[in-house]
């Protein structure tokens, strides 16, 4: 018989992927938009906005909800509302519909990250995490490349609105399998979550006071500034800097994130979860993706490139697994969502103020040589996620932190 925590991983990830695709649904849209909708540059650059808006204004609230409720009733909340909203999207095109649609299918989402990952530190033992947080978040580069593919083809070979319905479809099909197949709180399973105190909102608090949590915080922010960062702007240094063809750049993004994805999970195996491990890894991944993006704000050979994008796409994702779980050194599991939540809205913060230090950067550019700035803006998460996790070791060392 198959273990539970396999089952409700399974539907963790399949929601998690689902959420993740609905979240990114508009960005292929982006370039159709004016001849499909009639929407102008801003009016997309507005809708934008509001997604990541709706991302920072409900992503605690949406950590202590994840905290608080059972994994089945709020998953299947999630997914409905989700679900409702991109099929009343798909109806009818006009700005108004498309802004208010999209800011909610972000909020409708919200809660399902930090869930994913509570439910990864709830179940499965400490040796495993690492390998089972790099296998959760190989569903974010799926959505990534399943967006990218299926709805522009969706909309040339069918209509945009069937791009959006059959996104509302997986919703509910999550749903009708959640509703059949997911115990309600895990219970009656040998390999349900443990049972620990009660949930509660002074334990939101404490976190700010948790000096281990708030290094963590740094080395999460940093990391995903650099990571999704690299992600959203690497591309427009290929084609701007390097001069390189779309059709060219599209195979070498496509390159760097099936290196990374294969290297999630992969490190999750190396690292089992072992705090000197782990922190030695992530030091050295950091390290390594500062340095990559430094050396690629240099080159424009598209060989030597080739061989970079791959190498870039490791660094880049291969250390979600293992910082994912870190937050959960130092903080009782029972506050993990709220805790992930918090993280990810500080990460949302320092995106919004790199999109705009970037955006002033390159508003300024004369020359193709100004977006060499943009890898060597990159590269200053990873080199702040470094100088936090050397902080850690120390303080780790002198035993001011001790590990849970």
């Amino acid at each position: 018989m198959i273990p539970y925590r396999w089952i409700i991983f399974t539907f963790v990830y399949f929601s998690f992927t689902t959420q993740y695709i609905s979240y990114l649904s508009w960005n292929p849209f982006i370039a159709l938009a004016e001849d499909l909708f009639g929407f102008q540059m801003i009016q997309c650059s507005v809708i934008v906005s509001a997604i990541a808006i709706g991302r920072i204004v409900s992503q605690i609230p949406g950590g202590i909800i994840a905290d608080k409720f059972p994994p089945k009733v709020v998953l299947i909340s999630s997914l409905t509302i989700l679900g409702l909203i991109t099929f009343l999207v798909s109806l009818k095109a006009s700005f108004a519909i498309m802004l208010v649609g999209q800011f909610l299918i972000s909020v409708s989402g919200v809660v399902i990250w930090p869930l994913a990952v509570k439910i990864v530190v709830d179940y499965f033992p400490q040796t495993r995490r690492d390998f089972m947080s790099g296998l959760l978040n190989t569903s974010a580069t799926i959505a990534v490349m399943g967006t990218n593919f299926f709805i522009p083809y969706l909309v040339f070979n069918y209509s945009w609105h069937a791009a959006f319905q059959i996104i509302s479809f997986l919703c509910f099909l999550n749903v009708i399998i959640l509703l059949i197949f997911m115990k309600r709180n895990g219970e009656k399973s040998e390999t349900s979550a443990p049972t620990k105190k009660r949930f509660n909102f002074n334990d939101v608090g404490l976190l700010l006071k948790n000096k281990g949590f708030l290094l963590t915080l740094a080395i999460f922010s940093g990391a995903l500034y650099s990571a999704w960062g690299t992600n959203t702007w690497i591309p427009t240094y290929l084609v701007y800097k390097a001069q390189l063809p779309a059709t060219t750049v599209g195979s070498m993004m496509a390159a760097f994130g099936i290196a990374g994805g294969i290297a999630m999970p992969v490190v999750g195996l190396i690292t089992k979860g072992d705090p000197k491990k782990k922190y030695r890894f992530l030091f050295c991944d950091y390290f390594a993706l500062a340095a990559l993006l430094i050396t690629i704000s240099f080159t424009t050979s598209e060989t030597l490139l080739w061989i970079l994008m791959p190498c870039l796409g490791i660094a880049t994702f291969g250390h979600m697994g293992p910082m994912n779980m870190i937050i959960a050194d130092f903080i009782d599991s029972k506050i993990m969502g709220t805790a992930t939540a918090v993280a990810l809205f500080t990460w949302q913060l320092t995106v919004v103020a790199q999109s705009l230090v970037i955006g002033k950067v390159l508003d300024f550019a004369t020359s193709p040589s100004y977006y060499s700035s943009v890898a060597v803006i990159l590269s200053f998460g990873a080199c702040f996620a470094c100088i936090a996790i050397l902080f850690i070791q120390k303080k780790l060392k002198n035993k001011e932190l001790v590990i849970q």
